[in-house]
C-alpha cells in the first residue's frame, strides 16, 4: 500500500485503512509514552506515563482546544484496492525541515494515536463523536547513523561477517540531532574492532540525498523490530571502470535476537545508542555471483509495518578467507639429513584469528632439469599443522629428493 501510495520512507506520511464514513474527520494525538519525541514530552512521560492516562486532554471526549487530539489533512490513496465500506487515506503530516529550521524536527511526534471524529458535535449523538483510537503508529523511522561496520568472522568450518550498527531501540537519544550532524562526530577510532582489517573506502553512494539526513537520531527507533542488510560486490581487479553487481537484499531478522551491549567500548560509544549486530554467511555472500571482488554492505531498519531508509555504503572488504602470510623477510632454514631427504625450518605464519589449523606445502623444484625419464623431478609435501604465534618456530621433512 505505501508503494501504491508514493509514500517515501523518509517523510511522516503514514498509510491508513478507515471506514468509509461520511461526516468524520480524522485526528491525531502524540504518544509519548510509546516514542522519543517530541524530546521534552518525551522525557515527562518516562516519570510520569501514569499521569498522561490521567490527563483530560487524552480523554476520548476531548476537543482540539482542549490540546491533545487534532486533525489531520488527508488524501485519498490512488489505486487502492476496492473494499465496500473501506476506504484508503494518507496522513499528511507536518514534514522535515532541512538546512537551519533541521533543529525544530525534535519537536515532532515520532509516534501517533489516530481516530475518527465527526466534524460537527452539535448534528450528532454523543455516543457517535469520535472512534475507537488506533493503537501507537510510527510516523517516521530514521536511518542508522553512519554505514554500518563489518567485521570477517573465521572458524574452522566456514566463515561469515558480522555487522554492526546503532540504534536507540532502548536507550533516549541524547539531543534532538539530526542524522547527518550526528555522522560527523562518530567516534571511529574506538570502533576500529567493529571494522574489518582489509576495509577500504567504497565509491561514493548514488542516492546520498535520500538517506533521511535530516530526520533526528533515533526518530521512531522505539519501536524498532527488525533489521534488514543488503549487500553488493565490486570488482576492481581488471582495468578500467570496476564491476559493481545489483544490490541484493537478505531476509530480515528479528533485531531482539542481535541486540548486544556497548558499554565496553566506553561513553563516548554508548551515546549512540544500543549496538546491534546481523550476520551475513558465506553461502549468502556466494549468491551474489563473485567470490574475487569486496563485498559493501547497507542497513535499514523497520517496526513490521514500515521500513527506514537505506543506510549509506560500508567500507569495502574482502570476501573471502585472508590466506596465511609468513612474517615479512622470513626466509627458510634448511639442514640435510640425507642425500634425499631435508629438514626444513620456519616461522609459524600469520592467519586470520579463529582459525586454529595451517595447511603447509613444501615444495621442492630441480635446479636442474631431467633430460629422460628418469632423474631429477618436483617434489610436494603437505602438512597440516596447528596454527602457533608467529614467533613460533616449526618445522619438517621433506624426502624423496634426487
Amino acid at each position: 500500500l505505501a508503494a501504491a501510495a508514493g509514500l517515501s520512507c523518509t517523510g511522516r506520511e503514514v498509510c491508513l485503512q478507515l471506514e468509509d464514513t461520511p461526516g468524520y474527520v480524522l485526528q491525531c494525538m502524540t504518544e509519548p509514552a510509546a516514542g522519543w519525541y517530541p524530546m521534552e514530552k518525551s522525557e515527562k512521560a518516562s516519570t510520569g506515563a501514569k499521569k498522561q492516562v490521567n490527563d483530560e486532554r487524552g480523554r476520548w471526549w476531548a476537543t482540539e482546544n482542549a490540546g491533545a487530539w487534532l486533525t489531520v489533512p488527508t488524501r485519498r490513496m490512488q489505486n487502492a484496492p476496492l473494499k465496500p465500506g473501506v476506504t484508503y487515506v494518507v496522513a499528511e503530516l507536518p514534514p522535515f525541515e532541512g538546512g537551519s529550521s533541521s533543529s525544530r524536527n525534535g519537536e515532532l511526534p515520532d509516534v501517533l494515536c489516530f481516530r475518527l471524529c465527526v466534524a460537527s458535535r452539535e448534528d450528532s449523538h454523543p455516543g457517535r463523536w469520535v472512534g475507537s483510537a488506533s493503537k501507537p503508529i510510527t510516523t517516521c523511522i530514521a536511518p542508522i547513523v553512519g554505514p554500518p561496520l563489518c567485521r570477517r568472522v573465521f572458524t574452522d568450518d566456514d566463515w561469515r561477517v558480522s555487522v554492526s550498527f546503532f540504534v536507540h531501540a532502548d536507550s533516549r537519544p541524547q539531543a534532538p540531532i539530526s542524522v547527518s550532524e550526528a555522522q560527523g562526530s562518530l567516534p571511529m577510532e574506538a570502533l576500529a574492532d567493529l571494522s574489518d582489517p582489509s576495509s577500504s573506502p567504497g565509491p561514493a553512494d548514488e542516492d546520498a540525498e535520500t538517506h533521511g539526513g535530516d530526520i533526528p537520531v533515533g526518530f521512531g527507533h522505539r519501536g524498532v523490530q527488525q533489521a534488514q542488510a543488503r549487500i553488493r560486490i565490486i570488482d576492481d581487479s581488471s582495468s578500467g571502470e570496476p564491476a559493481i553487481s545489483a544490490w541484493q537484499e537478505l531476509p530480515e531478522e528479528l533485531l531482539a535476537l542481535s541486540r548486544k551491549s556497548a558499554r565496553k567500548f566506553g561513553g563516548a560509544v554508548a551515546k549512540l545508542g544500543d549496538l546491534c549486530a546481523l550476520t551475513i554467511s558465506s553461502e549468502q555472500t556466494d549468491d551474489v555471483g563473485s567470490t574475487s571482488g569486496r563485498l559493501q554492505v547497507q542497513v535499514r531498519l523497520g517496526d513490521g509495518w514500515r521500513w527506514s531508509s537505506w543506510s549509506s555504503s560500508s567500507s569495502l572488504f574482502d570476501c573471502c578467507v585472508p590466506a596465511p602470510r609468513p612474517p615479512p623477510g622470513e626466509r627458510l632454514k634448511i639442514d640435510k639429513l640425507t642425500a634425499t631427504t631435508a629438514r626444513l625450518h620456519w616461522k609459524a605464519f600469520e592467519i586470520a584469528p579463529g582459525l586454529s589449523w595451517v595447511t603447509y606445502r613444501l615444495i621442492a623444484d630441480p635446479v636442474q632439469q631431467a633430460t629422460g625419464g628418469q632423474g631429477t623431478h618436483p617434489v610436494v609435501a603437505t602438512y597440516v599443522l596447528p596454527a602457533q604465534p608467529p614467533e613460533d618456530m616449526l618445522e619438517a621433512d621433506i624426502s624423496n629428493l634426487l
